[in-house]
């Protein structure tokens, strides 16, 4: 089997300027310090936290969508939004109703 490098936005063995080193790893930098330009530039996207938690579930299986809907990882943190939709949240009557006012 080839070796194939991975591909990432940035190179383990350049953190990003700002980590720190503790001699032993680093420890990142926090997002929230950093800005949303910079951000960018490093080729992450602007998205909202439960669009990155399903593409995170699609990812841990194997890039498939279908097999994100199948996970049965209930023990993990992110299972109940693993379909990009916080089951947390109430629906709205109307929706409930099929679009009539109760």
């Amino acid at each position: 089997m080839k070796n194939t490098p991975l591909i990432a936005p940035f190179s383990l063995k350049e953190p990003l300027k700002g980590s720190e080193d503790t001699g032993q790893h680093f420890i990142g930098k926090n997002p929230l310090e950093i800005g949303g330009e910079i951000l960018v530039k490093m080729g992450l996207t602007n998205t909202s936290p439960i669009k990155a938690i399903r593409k995170n579930c699609v990812e841990c299986s194997g890039g498939s969508p279908k097999e994100a809907r199948l996970c049965v990882h209930t023990g993990c943190p992110l299972w109940p939004f693993r379909m990009g939709k916080s089951p947390y949240r109430q629906k709205s009557k109307s929706k409930i109703n099929g679009g009539k006012d109760a």
